[in-house]
């Protein structure tokens, strides 16, 4: 059975490995099919032949069965036209990009030579390659102008033959300009233009906050742009363009934020004053909780420094925290690192002492704090390196600087920028499995999240092999969210155990692979499971003061729900929890539960009640005639009374010729050799 992922490879062994054959202008191996054309048969040719089929993803490898070829003896093959035995479909659809192979070949007596034209006649370009002895016709970087037909033609000295086919050339949507971030004031317009190119060509949708746009008359979408006029805040939230044809789609995604202007709320007024005094011009604003306000004085025109006529002016209102920082971008970025430079902002008369870096991804909630280089950024340092970043995943950055009153406004955020892929590092976690169907081996695990990926085409290889076994049989699950691979053959022995591991790939490569466990194959039936179930379910439970892991245990049945726990000391807390087994192996435990024994009761101390204590089995009474008598035993330890026994009634002797004055009763009653025994006998007189 071959586990094959998409991508596979043919090959065929003569007669024993690793003699293989040879492809020549006689003999081709479609990389299509798998099939062995062999164009004209030749004694040497006679032996036996096997199928090799490789995933070209994990390396692991398949044999066929032998299948010998023979000679004919009713005579020799004459010689024939060619005839086109592997050839291409008469329409094949091409990516923009994709490698693009044809495969062509004919059997014939003489063996017929290939080769291949454009049927417009236009030459081909340079960088189309003839593989195989021409039997392939290989176009790499597909391109719109490769498009069209070709033909492939098979000739002899008998004739010749022509196959026909059409490549015909399409695109997935593609960004040509992308859409950002913007900030404007109410009543202000917006204007997004996002365009993608593709084939055929895209068309485009606009949703806001992950729901479709709704157009009115100052919402309107015209050849993927979109326009509001007369802004309010309301119109706030995060727009994406989606660019789409048949063969795929892509998003872009901006933030539009509407803010209220700033007003001035309170002027400074008109004032008339003497020479010599001191006046305080007021201005208060009203302005949007997002906008760092900063304001600025003019004399006459002319804008007022206060740092150089500080004797003459003063601006009143202290220093504050700095402003946002200004110009955050990125400059370089590799698969686990970024580096960053910014703008100083306003420091608000007081020095920035420090900058921190925050991060944010589609991953992430909220913005997070980066770990950085320098690992303390001072205030006059403007560039950073941002390490421990995970490849493959779309970042922002923003910045925060710090002065003596506190962090002040973060940055607006840099632009989005995705870091660069690199082989998987981390493997599935919690693989386990069990359970299943009737020759099945069920392998599940947990999937790994999509920020640590690592890159595209992102898969798990997994490997399993029967406890014992040197070699892994492996087999590869594309898919990056599935979380379970089930491995059906007839062979597969009922609650077998297998050593079973799961690895990660991408693009880049093959990641680590997580630790070997065990897992049971799938049993036979109902009556199996419950027998496995009555082996392992179990009860734990330890006493106030004693360790949990020397706690006692009790197995119980896997349909039972309740157990009574014997032995216990009294008054004391006791701790117990629960857990199940099965073919798969152990659950977890319970929550732990508590509950206090009760005390011993205390023995009565009527006059016309009695108590023997013994150790034996066995007891001697004395009783005197003339009185009823009802007799229990009972079992003690440690932990207190046991459940009476049934009551023994002796009635009062009234024969008084009886001989002697007592009666000897024995009685037996088997009790458990570690426990000692009380007897009661309670003397009721009965008048």
């Amino acid at each position: 059975v071959l586990l094959c992922s998409k991508e596979l490879s043919y090959a065929w062994i003569f007669n024993e490995y690793p003699s293989f054959v040879e492809e020549d202008s006689r003999r081709f191996v479609s990389q299509e099919t798998g099939h062995l054309y062999i164009a004209k048969v030749e004694p040497s040719d006679v032996g036996n032949y096997t199928c090799v089929v490789t995933s070209t993803v994990t390396n692991a490898r398949v044999l066929g069965s032998p299948t010998p070829l023979v000679l004919r003896s009713d005579g020799v093959m004459g010689e024939y036209e060619p005839k086109i035995e592997v050839q291409f479909p008469e329409t094949l659809p091409a990516a923009k990009g994709s490698t693009v192979k044809l495969e062509c070949f004919a059997l014939g007596n003489p063996v017929p030579q290939i080769n291949w034209r454009r049927s417009d006649g236009l030459p081909f370009s340079s960088k189309i390659k003839l593989r195989k002895f021409s039997g392939v016709l290989e176009i790499p970087n597909f391109q719109q102008e490769d498009s069209g037909s070709y033909e492939c033609i098979a000739e002899n000295s008998r004739g010749k033959n022509v196959a026909r086919g059409r490549l015909t050339y399409y695109a997935k949507p593609h960004w040509v300009q992308l859409i950002k971030d913007v900030e404007l004031a109410v009543e202000d317009s917006l204007y997004w233009e996002c365009r993608a190119s593709g084939k055929p060509k895209p068309s485009y949708r606009w949703l806001k906050n992950g729901e479709a746009l709704v157009l009115e008359e100052r919402i309107q979408i015209e050849n993927g742009a979109l326009t509001i006029s007369n802004l309010n805040v309301t119109d706030s939230g995060m727009f994406q363009c989606i660019a789409e044809n048949k063969h795929g789609l892509v998003y872009s995604s901006a933030e539009l934020k509407v803010m209220e202007p700033t007003r001035i709320t309170l002027a400074p007024p008109n004032m008339d004053v003497s020479v010599g005094e001191s006046v305080i011009l007021p201005c208060q604003v009203t302005h949007d909780p997002l906008l760092d306000i900063m304001f600025t004085w003019y004399f006459n025109g002319v804008l007022t420094d206060f740092k150089k006529d500080g004797s003459h002016f003063e601006k009143v209102g202290g220093v504050s925290s700095p402003g946002p920082p200004e110009n955050v971008k990125v400059d370089e970025i590799t698969d686990t690192t970024a580096q960053l430079s910014w703008k100083e902002g306003t420091d608000n008369h007081s020095p920035v002492i420090a900058y921190s870096v925050q991060a944010r991804t589609p991953f992430s909630v909220g913005w997070q704090t980066a770990t950085t280089v320098p690992e303390v950024i001072d205030g006059k340092t403007h560039t950073a390196t941002v390490v421990e970043l995970n490849p493959w995943v779309e970042y922002e950055f923003r910045v925060v600087a710090s002065n003596k009153i506190g962090g002040g406004e973060p940055s607006l955020p840099s632009e989005k920028v995705r870091t660069e892929e690199a082989v998987p590092e981390v493997p599935p976690s919690e693989v386990s499995g069990g359970g299943g169907s009737r020759s099945e081996l069920v392998i599940t695990w947990d999937p790994v999240p999509e920020e640590l990926q690592n890159g595209e085409g992102f898969g798990y290889v997994v490997a399993f092999r029967p406890l014992g076994v040197t070699n892994w049989i492996q087999t590869v699950v594309t898919s990056p969210d599935t979380p379970r691979y089930v491995f059906r053959n007839e062979s597969i022995l009922p609650f077998s155990l297998y050593e079973v591991k799961v690895g990660v790939y991408n693009n880049k490569g093959e990641g680590p692979f997580s630790p070997v466990t065990t897992v049971f194959s799938a049993e036979e039936g109902m009556e199996r499971l419950l027998m496995i179930f009555q082996l392992y379910n179990g009860v734990r439970y330890w006493n106030d003061g004693g360790e949990e892991e020397s706690s006692s245990k009790l197995k119980v049945a896997g349909n039972v729900t309740s157990a009574r726990l014997r032995g216990l000391r009294s008054n004391l807390a006791y701790y117990t929890a629960v857990r199940a087994f099965n073919s798969a192996g152990t659950g977890p435990f319970s929550a732990t539960v508590n509950a206090t024994t009760k005390k011993t009761r205390t023995t009565s101390s009527q006059n016309n009640v009695q108590v023997l204590n013994t150790n034996k089995t066995s007891a001697e009474l004395l009783l005197p005639i003339k009185e009823d008598y009802i007799i229990e035993v009972k079992a003690t330890t440690d932990g207190g009374d046991g459940t009476s026994s049934e009551q023994i009634r002796i009635p009062r002797i009234t024969n008084m010729d009886a001989r002697g004055c007592t009666s000897a009763i024995s009685t037996v009653y088997p009790v458990s050799r570690y426990v000692s025994v009380i007897m009661f006998f309670i003397v009721n007189t009965l008048c």
